[in-house]
């Protein structure tokens, strides 16, 4: 097993499947889109 250091270490809280990024990707650029959509037709 591999013994990672340095600063972005800390920046690790878990482990997750990449589906599970990808979809939280998604869904925050979904996010993203519909407020400025929003802001951009006001």
């Amino acid at each position: 097993m591999a013994c990672y250091a340095g600063q972005s270490v800390a920046a690790i809280h878990g482990v997750q499947p990449a589906g599970e990024i990808v979809a939280e990707l998604v869904s925050g650029t979904e996010n993203l889109l519909e407020r400025h959509i929003q802001t951009a037709v006001q």
